[in-house]
């Protein structure tokens, strides 16, 4: 089980700033949420900065770096083709692995018009999408998993999502997960039952950042 900072910035300042951190303290695994328009305008939220904006910072600190970016792009249909042609033309450094989590609802698309990219692909739910599903029917071996309402601030991570979300870990050891939504980066977990969650990502924004800003 590890922790990784996650970047979701409505501000180039606030971004420039979190990145800085990020580069001093040598955080090399990071994750990057972007919300789209249409996707923000359904959720009554905030959308974040582009993908160009933000890879452009990160271009700017990390080139010569060797980084893991896991990206989980928030996006309705309407906002595919602007994500499309913008990861098409951002300049990514050979010392970067990147991997992309997308709906299922447009897994295709995505793995279709990147096919001569060399990402990783992954697949995200949202809260209650995922309790049911049977990972195994799955051809990737990456899943990013809701625990709270994606986009949605102020939310807090029940136990019971918890508590199955670990269940689904130990079950699926052939899959890497990501637990994002409400993890605080003091959580631990009890390692008598001789599992020590290897395949596990915990995605952290505000119990991370509290203690840097």
């Amino acid at each position: 089980m590890k922790f990784i900072p996650s970047l979701l910035e409505c501000s180039e300042y606030d971004l420039e700033k979190k990145i800085d951190i990020l580069k001093k303290n040598k955080y090399h695994n990071i994750h990057l949420d972007f919300v789209g328009k249409y996707f923000a305008r359904n959720r009554k939220t905030l959308y974040s900065l582009s993908f160009k904006n933000v890879f452009d910072y990160l271009k700017k600190y990390f080139w010569n770096t060797k980084c893991d970016f896991s990206i989980h792009l928030m996006l309705e249909k309407e906002d595919i083709l602007d994500y499309l042609k913008e990861i098409q033309t951002v300049d990514i450094s050979s010392k970067w692995q990147l991997s992309l989590f997308i709906s299922d609802r447009y897994f295709d698309i995505f793995v279709n018009s990147l096919i001569n990219y060399d990402f990783e692909f992954g697949i995200w739910f949202d809260k209650d999408q995922w309790i049911n599903v049977d990972f195994d029917n799955y051809i990737v071996n990456n899943f990013l998993l809701m625990t709270v309402i994606a986009g949605k601030s102020g939310q807090k991570l029940d136990n019971k999502y918890k508590k199955i979300l670990l269940e689904k870990v130990k079950k699926y050891k052939n899959k890497n997960f990501y637990a994002d939504g409400g993890w605080s980066i003091d959580f631990k977990i009890n390692k008598k039952n001789g599992f020590d969650y290897f395949n596990l990502n915990i995605i952290s924004y505000t119990s991370f950042w509290k203690n840097f800003l």
